[in-house]
Order: C-alpha cells, then structure tokens, then sequence
C-alpha cells in the first residue's frame, strides 16, 4: 500500500529565518469548505510565520474554523500549544495535518460547530492591554 502524498505544500519563513515546507492533506468531499486551502488561512499563516519573534513560545492559541489548520500548525511550530477547532467532519482532516507536520504532540482538535456550544471547550481570552474574559462550553 503506497502512502498518499500531501495535497498543498506551503512554504513559510520562521522568525528564526529557517524556511518550512508545511505539508497538508485537503478532502472537499468530506471536509466541505474547510477541506481546502483557503488565501486567508495561507495569510494568516505567513503573518505569523514571518511577524511573531519567538513569543509564542508556551502560549496557548485558538484557531476557529481551522479548516486544514495551517496558521494553527504554524503556531505549533514555533512552541505554541494549539487547540484546532472546527466542524465534525474535519476533526480527522486536522489530526492528520497536525500528523504530517510534526506538531501532533502541541496540538488539540476539538469539534465545533458555529452557533452551537461548544462541548468541554474552555477557552480564556487575554487582550494586549491585560483585559480578559472567559467561555465555558457545557460539559459533554
């Protein structure tokens, strides 16, 4: 059986000016619109790869709507612990992105549907200015 090779790769240039191919899977048919690459999520990805000089290192970051979960693979790999959120149907999508990129051991994928409640996602929200706010979805 031959292994399936990524679908994108995306190259980023780290903070620390390494360059790092990030390899990702896409899956339409399953996945709906967050089974494929979307320019923003590549934009965002190369905002944080290129902007962020080492301080998210041990932070905790959320991505909503990941999607194929690049910016949030990204973060990962620049020391964040990263929790990956989108719809059901893309919770392995994101587990085998997370896989092919080395991050797996930073990264948790949690479903979540829009205009839902989350399920046992606790999520606490630090501005820059030291205001915060907290959510606590119902446990599951």
């Amino acid at each position: 059986m031959s292994v399936r090779e990524p679908d994108v790769v995306v190259t980023v240039r780290l903070h620390d000016k390494e360059e790092r191919a990030i390899r990702l899977y896409e899956d339409v048919h399953t996945g709906g619109p967050g089974g494929r690459l979307w320019d923003a999520s590549a934009l965002m990805a190369h905002h944080l790869a290129e902007r962020v000089d080492g301080s998210l290192s041990d932070a905790r970051v959320i991505e909503i709507g990941a999607g194929l979960g690049l910016p949030g693979i990204v973060a990962a790999l620049q020391g964040a612990h990263v929790t990956l959120t989108d719809k059901e149907r893309c919770v392995d999508l994101l587990w085998l992105n997370a896989e092919a990129n080395g991050v797996a051991d930073r990264v948790e994928v949690v479903a979540f549907e829009w205009g839902r409640k989350p399920r046992g996602l606790k999520v606490r929200v630090e501005g820059p200015s030291g205001r915060s706010g907290a959510f606590e979805g119902p446990p599951s």
